[in-house]
């Protein structure tokens, strides 16, 4: 979100007996401060990209891929957002690495070890695999989020903050209002009125200044 920040990991908290992550904002003209803690529930070893705005924190004991939203709500201790995860816990999607080398004189096409501990993590979002050599970018597939968050208005509020959601927000929209699927006409108020707020914004950040002089 166009900030910067120190990102540092606790390998252990006395508050929830897990691991945990603290970040400090920078900013030119103060010392750092303590912003946000994202609450990871887990201990071991862990690796963080930024992916669209989200910090991803990969852990390698369970194999899975943690998702924070620091604009989401979350619990304020005075200065402090407490954040839990978007979603559950979840593995990165299998990849098939081409030729892979499997015998001295052979190679085949193999799915490739996740969360191996030959990795190494760069920002944003690159992954290496220092023993197969190659290098990967990490990326962030918005359609199976939809069916993993019950509140479709929080869901929009998620993905009116990703670029390229808007195919998305337009199929979240379709669904709410699909009979025998649709949703109460709270959740659909909460949703429209979201949408309309973005793009009222929108509208006055085009308008020549002229024009907004009376």
């Amino acid at each position: 979100y166009k900030q910067t920040y120190i990102v540092v990991v606790k390998s252990w908290s006395k508050m929830s007996g897990g691991a945990e992550i603290v970040l400090y904002l920078l900013t030119k003209d103060a010392v750092a401060r303590k912003t946000d803690v994202l609450k990871l529930d887990m201990s071991g070893r862990f690796a963080i990209n930024v992916v669209d705005n989200l910090l991803l924190v990969h852990h390698q004991a369970s194999r899975t891929s943690i998702m924070f939203d620091i604009r989401w709500d979350g619990l304020i201790s005075g200065p402090v957002t407490i954040h839990h995860p978007v979603v559950s816990p979840l593995p990165i999607a299998p990849c098939i690495v081409p030729g892979l080398k499997v015998a001295e004189s052979e190679t085949s096409d193999s799915n490739c070890e996740l969360y191996s501990p030959n990795w190494v993590v760069f920002q944003p979002n690159i992954v290496i695999d220092a023993k197969l050599g190659c290098l990967w970018e990490v990326m962030v597939e918005l359609e199976p989020l939809v069916t993993m968050m019950p509140d479709k208005a929080r869901l929009v509020d998620f993905l009116l903050l990703r670029q390229d959601s808007k195919s998305v927000i337009l199929s979240v929209c379709k669904q709410a209002l699909v009979p025998g699927r649709r949703c109460n006409l709270q959740t659909i108020a909460r949703i429209f009125d979201k949408l309309n707020g973005v793009f009222s914004d929108s509208m006055q950040e085009h308008i020549p200044v002229s024009h907004m002089l009376v």
